[in-house]
């Protein structure tokens, strides 16, 4: 029964999560195909499916190790005492400091990586606008799983389908309109969504006492390492006449 009672849940809402992702699938390039620039737009959805989100989430393997590792130390000590509170502190932590240098290293680097890989500036376009959106995404990855590992599972399922839901909604009303600028609009607000939803309840259940000094901080160096970067003398080299930054 305590099986079923967590596994119904997550099957019947991973079911339905994996309907809407099809779902999205099909209507994005119909829909795009109603908008103004219609060949430039569908080809940009290849690529930053394709090509974009591939080299973004390529780091996030390794903290996707972390994550699987926190889901039974947390279920070990869910009961009480002091390591819910540390773990998820420390988890956070590592995440947005790791999520930040993944961003800011990719924002930085999107010539040279969208030159080397697919020899294609349009890639390097499209991965310095997702960047910014790294450090969100790898920390929803490791709030997901220390939700799991305190029993969170059903609002996790929760979250994911509402946010599949609103997505779709999204997608549909502002594809036609604004192309693949809705495109990245949706993209941002449901992700930004769900990840405060599940922050929200780790809080709740974890007891984890959440400080913005450290995040502030995090962000304007990463900000300031990204700008100094940008700064710095380029050279040609001979690996495909790449662009390198200093």
């Amino acid at each position: 029964r305590r099986i079923l009672h967590m596994a119904l849940p997550l099957g019947v809402s991973e079911s339905l999560r994996a309907g809407l992702n099809t779902i999205e699938s099909l209507i994005v390039p119909q829909r795009l195909s109603l908008h103004a620039g219609t060949v430039d737009a569908i080809a940009g959805y290849g690529i930053v499916c394709g090509m974009v989100f591939p080299v973004l989430m390529f780091p996030s393997a390794i903290l996707f190790s972390l994550a699987d590792l926190l889901v039974p130390e947390l279920s070990r000590c869910r009961k009480g005492g002091p390591r819910p509170p540390y773990l998820a502190k420390r988890g956070l932590r590592v995440s947005l400091l790791f999520g930040l240098w993944a961003g800011g290293f990719l924002f930085s680097a999107a010539g040279p990586l969208g030159e080397i890989l697919y020899h294609n500036e349009a890639v390097s376009f499209s991965l310095r606008l997702y960047a910014p959106l790294v450090p969100v995404l790898y920390m929803d990855a490791i709030v997901d799983a220390m939700c799991k590992g305190l029993g969170q599972q059903g609002a996790n399922a929760r979250y994911n389908l509402f946010t599949s839901l609103l997505d779709v909604l999204i997608l549909w009303l502002l594809l036609p309109h604004y192309g693949l600028g809705g495109y990245y609009l949706s993209f941002a607000v449901t992700h930004l969504l769900n990840f405060a939803l599940s922050l929200r309840r780790l809080v709740l259940v974890s007891g984890v006492q959440l400080s913005a000094g450290p995040a502030v901080r995090a962000a304007m160096a990463a900000a300031a390492a990204a700008w100094i970067a940008g700064m710095l003398p380029v050279w040609e080299t001979p690996l495909g006449g790449a662009v390198f930054a200093g």
